[in-house]
């Protein structure tokens, strides 16, 4: 194999690949995450400590602090979503509902408590925009473990889009800077790799007399780790939860 044929070679390998990582990049997806945990602030164990929520006295007593934001590459618009809700079982008796952190005043984001539900309205939402939110509700169970709360769940439609949850414990498994940065080393590492066999092979040839067939396969394979790389150095950025999201709840 001449130095020309393996170099338009590799060309067609390396631009098939490329194709294919930016057909997958360039899909625009919207969806909204929805992330909850449950705390337990008074329970009928303790009688002798009391609360009250205006003039009613309140036995269990239990919090729920829910993080939700564009998790998609698109941004959602107010047309987006016909309808999107917390929705709370029937047996539990809702109290109060605040929105405590919102990313961008722009996003004009607003949460109306009606019965057992909070319908959520918003203007729009960039990718990684959203909100905290935190809600006070009576339990009806005297005593819950902290997580994903049973009495708590969401409701609602994006058109071409979807709604998805995940339990506030798997946070701590997520992509870390660190994660990020390993991916853009392994990506770096594959491209310098690629590209010195390319050059070996195509102008070192009597390094080794099998060196330009050696090349084209180390050279496919590396780029091949470069794309692996480069998605999941994407990936991995669109996990990592946005910056606005005050550090106590990461």
């Amino acid at each position: 194999m001449d130095n020309i044929s393996l170099i338009g070679t590799i060309g067609t390998l390396i631009f098939g690949l490329l194709s294919v990582y930016l057909f997958f990049k360039s899909k625009r997806t919207k969806s909204i995450l929805f992330i909850s945990e449950n705390y337990v602030l008074q329970t009928k164990n303790h009688p002798s400590l009391r609360l009250s929520f205006g003039d009613t006295e309140i036995s269990n007593l239990s919090k729920a602090t829910i993080v939700f934001f564009n998790s998609g590459t698109d941004a959602i618009k107010k047309s987006d979503v016909p309808k999107l809700m917390v929705v709370l079982d029937k047996r539990v008796k809702l109290l109060s509902s605040n929105l405590t952190v919102v990313s961008s005043p722009d996003n004009k984001i607003a949460a109306v408590a009606c019965e057992n539900r909070i319908a959520l309205d918003l203007e729009f939402l960039n990718p990684r925009d959203g909100a905290v939110m935190e809600v006070l509700y009576e339990s009806q169970n005297d005593a819950d473990s902290p997580g994903n709360s049973p009495e708590l769940s969401f409701d609602g439609t994006i058109i071409g889009g979807r709604i998805s949850t995940r339990p506030y414990g798997e946070i701590s498994g997520w992509p870390q800077k660190r994660d990020v940065m390993f991916d853009g080393v392994v990506a770096c590492l594959a491209l310098s790799n690629g590209l010195a066999f390319i050059y070996l092979g195509c102008f070192q040839p009597g390094w080794m007399p099998l060196l330009p067939g050696i090349s084209l396969g180390v050279a496919f394979v590396s780029f091949f780790w470069l794309l692996v790389g480069l998605y999941r150095l994407t990936r991995r950025r669109m996990l990592r939860l946005p910056e606005w999201i005050p550090s106590d709840l990461r």
